[in-house]
């Protein structure tokens, strides 16, 4: 086996490092730590480019394209939250409702439109990231789910549990059924910063039809 060369070290004083991602032509690392700060990083020289804070974390998730950033917070009678939030800038988009239990582990799909987290009660839930509803509800395992993925080309979710990984079979919501559920719930049109956030391969046409 070859062994890697290590090119740099990036610093994150006194921080544990959750979720990672760079940026599809690999120009940009983003990263999330446990206290909740989040760094990006120029790949090729390790210059900071942005840091901003969004609280204290404890399991999080980024998507492939680097804009999507998923969160798990503890709360106050030891609920937990999870939130998805806008990279860069730490903006939130959503605050996900209807959890059951602690929340263990979170993925995002690779165009970063699907969020599974898996919890304590041993359910993996698939959810839109740009509305925050719940798509669709897995329960099998009889305790905790404690790691999930999604397959690159959405037709497979996997989650890990107490000495077993269990695979599911179901195709995601392709762009375009998801753009018709989304318009049916927000009821008007994409804006412009929407669309180059969700939507940034699509062509500039009308995508809620009245």
């Amino acid at each position: 086996m070859t062994e890697g060369k290590l090119r740099r070290t990036l610093s994150f004083p006194n921080e544990s490092v959750r979720a990672m991602a760079f940026s599809p032509d690999g120009s940009t690392l983003t990263a999330v730590s446990s206290a909740g700060t989040v760094k990006r990083w120029d790949a090729a020289t390790g210059q900071a480019r942005r840091t901003s804070r969004i609280g204290i974390v404890s399991a999080a998730a980024l998507s492939p394209d680097g804009h999507t950033l998923a969160t798990v917070s503890s709360g106050d009678e030891d609920t937990e939250t999870v939130r998805l939030w806008e990279v860069p800038g730490g903006k939130p988009r959503h605050t996900l409702t209807g959890l059951m239990g602690s929340v263990h582990a979170v993925a995002l799909s690779k165009d970063g439109r699907t969020l599974a987290t898996g919890d304590a009660a041993g359910v993996m839930r698939l959810w839109d990231t740009a509305t925050g509803q719940a798509r669709r509800t897995l329960t099998s395992h009889s305790g905790p789910v404690f790691a999930v993925a999604l397959s690159p080309d959405g037709r497979t979710q996997a989650t890990g549990g107490l000495e077993t990984v269990q695979l599911w079979e179901g195709e995601l919501p392709t762009p375009a059924q998801s753009i018709r559920k989304i318009c049916r719930a927000v009821q008007r049109s994409f804006t412009s910063q929407e669309r180059s956030l969700y939507l940034p391969d699509l062509p500039a046409h009308p995508l809620c039809r009245s």
